[in-house]
């Protein structure tokens, strides 16, 4: 079978075109009685809303559950009833037999094979349904390589598509279940897929200059592409018993490859739409929550708008202390770092942790923390913002900060020199000079009386170094400054100072930081230090703190 053509394009369509010229009449008259039973089904939910209108629904519940099951399985088997009336009449003509027309009705007996072979037809599709998602919809696949299940997808629908193309036709024709008639389809088919192919979209072809003949060409394309598909099925069938192919009915154990088929394209179907949910629902999420991060640092951070960060705010930002004081508190933060920093001028964000749980009601949750370099007016700060993604809503957890105000030098009070003794008998005034601001200050907001995800229970606390096995293993590695490169002809050392005030040389491999990092490298200007952190699926990966060199201080 698989070297010789097995049936005509031109002869299938000529066959088709000639039944229907002959038959015309017959064949409106079917499409017509079609088109009513569908169109009468369209309106039975409107009447149905007539008769119990929404406000009365209470009282009639019981009733429209059982009216609802009942024109669903209705709207499932009267359409399937008409194509499997549609498909008998095609292929008595193939067989130059005259039908009538209540055979359109007459072969409801099939329904049941019918239907059960069209569910395990959609089960192998979704195999390919799923590769196609994965490609295009997963969040874990980059780039270019969304391409390449989904192109494998689109090969296997298309495959499995001619291959069993013709289970209806087998249904029909020998009354035979569903796994003979997909084992039917299958083998008639072999050899034959890309004329097929060919065949299908010249059908498409047939039906779209219909269509645009103001619809009324369908009249003659639909029951042409009918009369040819059968056409079609006879001259498969025919030559595959020619070639000796057994197109006898089977049992389930004959049937057994089929069987195995099944279940493996449910296997792949199931655990490819699982991967797309999976990984798209983490991409969604963390794309939405940078989103909302973006948002609430030149909403909030960038003019220090209080109001703003507490109308964004979790129930548990407020639950350590009554709403009232939360509120007084936050603005008191605000307004100093205000005083102390200006209006933020640019920020570089990165993200630190991802993490899921549920809450004790049950809910699910997410917890995404970032941290942020920013730049002020007048100094820098470090900021830690803790977002909570519930009920479809992101809000404001908590957020801790550094702040490093510009250090302003001090210079001694200089008195004005006395205008020719006029003054002398009042003594002048000494005025004090204007202390430095403190290099840095820390604040710690509390996400409530629960437990943050990420860190203990925050609280405003001054600048106390975390217990680490040194004394530089104590901070964050945003918090150290690098204040001089030294050099020995054969590598270069760093000279680093925490922010306990004391300095530390160090050199490439040095650890440091309170999550094991590790100087990676050190050049003429600048540290490279590199940590490693989970991303928002939960895998380590480097992240590097690049620490420069200042050649003059920020004033």
């Amino acid at each position: 079978m698989s070297g010789r053509p097995s049936f005509s394009i031109k002869e299938a369509l000529s066959f088709g075109l000639r039944t229907v010229k002959d038959n015309l009449w017959f064949f409106i008259k079917l499409q017509i009685a079609a088109f009513l039973i569908l169109l009468v089904m369209s309106l039975i939910p409107v009447l149905i809303e007539k008769v119990f209108p929404l406000q009365q629904a209470g009282a009639f519940s019981i009733p429209l559950v059982i009216l609802s099951l009942t024109i669903g399985i209705v709207f499932s088997i009267v359409p399937s009833i008409i194509y499997i009336g549609f498909t008998k009449i095609s292929l008595r003509f193939c067989d130059n037999e005259t039908p009538e027309f209540i055979e359109l009705f007459s072969h409801y007996r099939l329904i049941l094979k019918y239907l059960f072979a069209s569910l395990f037809f959609a089960v192998f599709m979704f195999g390919g349904v799923g590769l196609i998602s994965l490609g295009f919809l997963s969040g874990a696949i980059p780039g270019m390589l969304k391409v390449v299940p989904a192109i494998a997808g689109l090969v296997l629908v298309l495959f499995l598509s001619l291959t069993f193309m013709f289970f209806p036709y087998a249904v029909v024709d020998k009354g035979f279940g569903p796994l003979n008639a997909l084992r039917i389809s299958y083998l008639i088919t072999k050899g034959a897929k890309l004329k097929l192919f060919l065949f299908l979209l010249v059908i498409f072809a047939v039906n779209f200059v219909g269509a645009l003949l103001l619809l009324i060409g369908l009249l003659i394309t639909v029951p042409l592409t009918m009369v040819a598909f059968a056409h079609i099925y006879r001259s498969l069938v025919s030559a595959a018993e020619t070639e000796g192919a057994d197109l006898s009915a089977k049992g389930v154990r004959e049937n057994m490859s089929f069987v195995i088929a099944l279940i493996v394209a449910i296997t792949i179907a199931a655990g490819a739409l699982v991967m797309v949910y999976r990984s798209t629902l983490g991409s969604v999420s963390a794309q939405e929550a940078r989103h909302y991060a973006d948002n609430t640092f030149t909403q909030v951070f960038s003019r220090w708008d209080a109001d703003k960060l507490l109308a964004e705010a979790s129930p548990e930002f407020f639950s350590a202390m009554p709403g009232q004081q939360a509120a007084e508190q936050t603005k008191n933060l605000f307004k100093d770092a205000s005083e102390k920093l200006g209006m933020m001028k640019i920020y570089n964000i990165v993200f630190q942790e991802f993490k899921t749980s549920r809450s004790p009601d049950g809910k699910q949750q997410t917890f995404v923390q970032y941290t942020a370099q920013c730049v002020f007016e007048r100094g820098k700060a470090q900021i830690l913002l803790t977002l909570i993604h519930r009920d479809g809503k992101w809000k404001i957890y908590g957020f801790r900060w550094s702040l490093f105000p510009a250090v302003v030098s001090q210079q001694p009070a200089v008195s004005e020199q006395p205008q020719v003794q006029k003054n002398q008998e009042k003594p002048q005034e000494k005025i004090p000079a204007k202390p430095a601001d403190k290099p840095a200050t820390y604040y710690e907001y509390s996400a409530g009386s629960r437990r943050d995800p990420f860190v203990p229970l925050i609280v405003k606390a001054d600048a106390k170094p975390a217990k680490g096995l040194t004394p530089m293993e104590s901070y964050e590695v945003a918090e150290f400054k690098l204040i001089a490169i030294l050099w020995d002809n054969s590598k270069y050392y760093a000279v680093i100072t925490l922010p306990d005030g004391k300095s530390y040389t160090v050199r490439e491999g040095t650890k440091l930081g309170l999550h094991g990092g590790k100087i990676y490298k050190i050049t003429k200007d600048s540290v490279i230090i590199r940590e490693q952190a989970r991303d928002y699926r939960g895998v380590l990966a480097p992240k590097d703190t690049v620490l420069k060199l200042r050649r003059e201080e920020e004033g």
